[in-house]
């Protein structure tokens, strides 16, 4: 019968324990990268946006002034029409024909670049919520996954008394927030739109939860400037939307811009820190399971120390 030493028996014994603390660590490790994923990837998708946001407006910072003039003359040519067709309700998309946002969820066209500058026209923000997203003058599968879009028989987003504007968003994609936090969003909460170089301020009034079918707050209002924020609610239910729509009130350029600015340097500077975060997490783990092969190797051998 072979004896077994005490040595041997310890051996094995951190041996186990070795293995067991390693196996821990790697689901530690797993879990932690799966749970990050959302964030990394919304973060990135955020920054991709402030990217696309800055490149349109140094275009349009470079047009050419009558430009700007003969696209926002086109677009309030277009509300003013709108407004005599007797404020209608027959809008696209929410209840009277197929839904954008059960259509958006099935689609996986990724459109090129040429064809979301083609049809992007400005910028939202939304400080209290951290959102900043530029707005597509259309409603449709490839526009609503990238951004904000102007609902087709809504009022385009430039202001003016009797007007309407009804800017959607998906919420719970996996891989972009875009207007998830929008029921975080508080009476008296400012928003901000930038369409062709005009900045504009609205102050949320009113919040409603409807069915898709339920279209009377989406009509113009006499003698109002108004902007709808349109989302699907319950988070991953979606059998319902929610509607926050804001009040014009007055720009005041150095408080507000400010503010703008802030709300697209939250994402940069998230982006930042999982850039700084992420490898000093990996680099304490790698040193963590070296530290145990280490303590593992120095037991396997007996040393003698003489004084």
């Amino acid at each position: 019968m072979k004896k077994q030493y005490p040595q041997q028996d310890n051996l094995k014994n951190e041996r186990i324990n070795l293995w067991l603390k390693v196996l821990m660590a790697l689901l530690f490790f797993a879990g932690a990268m799966v749970f990050s994923y959302p964030f990394v990837v919304d973060t990135i998708n955020n920054f991709y946006d402030q990217r696309v946001i800055d490149n349109y407006q140094i275009q349009y910072q470079t047009a050419h002034k009558a430009q700007q003039k003969k696209q926002l003359a086109q677009m309030k040519a277009e509300n003013e029409a709108l407004l005599k067709q007797e404020h209608t309700t027959n809008i696209p998309g929410m209840g009277l024909v197929e839904d954008p946002f059960e259509s958006a969820l099935k689609n996986n066209v990724k459109p090129s670049k040429a064809y979301l500058q083609s049809h992007m026209i400005g910028a939202i923000f939304i400080p209290s919520i951290h959102v900043s997203l530029p707005i597509f003058n259309e409603t449709n599968d490839e526009l609503l996954e990238k951004g904000a879009t102007v609902l087709q028989g809504t009022s385009y987003p430039i202001g003016g008394i009797s007007t309407h504007s009804v800017l959607t968003g998906h919420s719970g994609l996996p891989d972009k927030k875009l207007f998830t936090d929008l029921d975080k969003l508080k009476k008296g909460d400012l928003f901000y739109i930038e369409v062709l170089g005009e900045k504009l301020a609205y102050r949320a009034v009113n919040f409603k939860t409807v069915l898709p079918t339920q279209l009377e707050s989406l009509k113009i209002v006499d003698g109002k400037d108004l902007v709808t924020l349109v989302t699907c609610t319950p988070y991953m239910v979606n059998t319902h939307r929610l509607l926050v729509t804001g009040e014009r009130v007055p720009f005041v350029e150095q408080k507000m811009t400010k503010q703008i600015k802030k709300a697209q340097a939250y994402h940069q500077n998230r982006l930042l820190a999982f850039a700084v975060g992420i490898p000093i997490f990996c680099l304490l783990f790698a040193y963590f399971i070296w530290r145990k092969f280490v303590y593992y190797l120095c037991i396997k051998h007996r040393y003698d120390f003489v004084f």
